[in-house]
């Protein structure tokens, strides 16, 4: 019987779709996050549950063949990646396990899965970055991404999925909020003022940006005209700075209510040949170069020869339709 803290010998053999590594020891299942198929490890027990239980890594004795130097800063912090210790190709291929594993042990079907369409580029792709604000222990705000399962904000150091320049304009915003004495949200208590950084780029044409702030109060937003013109001046592909207010206690990002207070309120983008205006409220695929991929294969599925009325339901920015548009009669 396995209890809390004991350390193991435990060989990894499969990985979870939540991307934890999977192991036995004496018939028990152990998930460990951070580990590999092929890994040899000493496993720390830090849950025992009826069934299974939940490990770390205390130490590495034999390392999988699947396993890679990572650059990203905030990796095994923040609750966002959780394959970026694995190789690409071990990733796709994990994946396309998971999916056969659906079909065949949970919908009982055999049937033959297609390679996945892997993507080009692995780093710095999201066009977009929504960042909650915090404070340290000396009232100083600073930005970053949440812990996994928990609201604990991880401060922001070269987060590998985002552009450099996000990380620049976060600073610059970061350091202006703190010579201004702003005070970040406190999700607790309703108290405080600045909740999120929001920044949206894109990705073809003159690489236009937008930033918003996300405060407690749009009434107080003429304190951003200065940095507004500071960002303007020094980021020249910003094209939009706009305050949203969200004075409501809820996990849900942006408010209802906006003030553009640098350029216009929307920046354009193209996917799949179609110049697309984007909103601070838009939905919008945030890898375009993989999307188009997506679209492109939607549509030879589709199969259309230029009679058909489409539907884009759920459409977001209305992305998918568009990019098939050409080829169907009529396009809602």
């Amino acid at each position: 019987m396995l209890r809390k803290n004991d350390i193991v010998r435990l060989e990894i053999a499969s990985v979870s779709n939540e991307g934890n590594g999977v192991g036995r020891y004496e018939g028990i299942v152990i998930f460990v996050p951070f580990t590999a198929p092929g890994d040899v490890i000493e496993c720390k027990i830090v849950k025992v549950c009826k069934s299974f239980c939940y490990g770390i890594i205390f130490k590495i004795i034999t390392p999988s063949a699947d396993r890679c130097e990572d650059i990203c800063g905030v990796y095994g912090k923040c609750g966002g990646c959780c394959f970026r210790h694995i190789n690409y190709g071990a990733e796709l291929r994990y994946k396309k396990r998971f999916v056969i594993d659906a079909f065949s042990r949970i919908g009982g079907s055999d049937i033959e899965i297609e390679e996945i369409i892997g993507s080009e580029r692995t780093d710095a792709y999201r066009n977009k970055a929504q960042l909650p604000v915090s404070c340290d222990e000396n009232g100083r705000v600073f930005v970053g991404f949440f812990s996994k399962r928990s609201h604990r904000v991880i401060k922001l150091e070269k987060c590998a999925l985002i552009p450099d320049i996000f990380s620049d304009i976060c600073d610059d915003i970061i350091e202006f909020a703190n010579l201004n004495h702003l005070k970040a949200y406190n999700e607790a208590d309703g108290s405080g003022f600045l909740r999120h950084i929001f920044i949206r780029r894109g990705e073809r044409g003159d690489n236009e940006i937008m930033a918003a702030l996300v405060v407690t109060d749009l009434k107080k937003a003429d304190i951003f005209y200065p940095l507004g013109k500071k960002l303007s001046e020094k980021y020249s592909s910003l094209r939009s700075f706009i305050i949203n207010e969200n004075a409501q206690k809820t996990n849900v990002i942006l408010g209802k209510k906006s003030r553009v207070i640098f350029g216009r309120e929307y920046i354009y983008d193209e996917m799949c040949g179609i110049k697309t205006a984007l909103s601070l409220h838009s939905f919008y695929q945030i890898n375009t170069f993989q999307a188009e991929k997506i679209y492109k294969k939607a549509e030879q599925y589709a199969m259309l020869g230029g009679g058909e009325l489409l539907l884009d339901l759920y459409c977001g920015a209305g992305t998918i339709g568009l990019s098939m548009a050409r080829k169907a009669r009529r396009l809602i």
